[in-house]
């Protein structure tokens, strides 16, 4: 018998019901509580610090949704980076 091996990468998503504070959603920006949301921890690849981030029902209805949001948004964070770079979005520097 063989079992399956879990997804141990960040990031994780898991159900979050505030009661008594309010958070921000990452995506609309706008505060929300005792309302269904979702919370994403991740982990900054630079120094290994998690980090914590919430988004609010409206914006995504399940885990899948957040994922997809999570890509689309590093997507064109990437591409900016790449306008902007004078290397051509290599970031290696050509020595002659």
């Amino acid at each position: 018998m063989k079992r399956e091996v879990k997804n141990n990468k960040p990031p994780w998503i898991s159900h979050f019901y505030p009661v008594l504070f309010w958070y921000e959603c990452i995506f609309c920006n706008q505060e929300f509580r005792r309302e269904h949301g979702w919370k994403v921890v991740g982990q900054h690849s630079i120094n290994g610090v998690y980090s914590i981030n919430h988004v609010c029902n409206n914006c995504a209805k399940s885990p899948d949704d957040v994922m997809k949001k999570l890509k689309e948004r590093d997507d064109k964070f990437i591409k900016e980076i790449k306008k902007r770079s004078p290397f051509g979005g290599t970031g290696v520097v050509k020595v002659q």
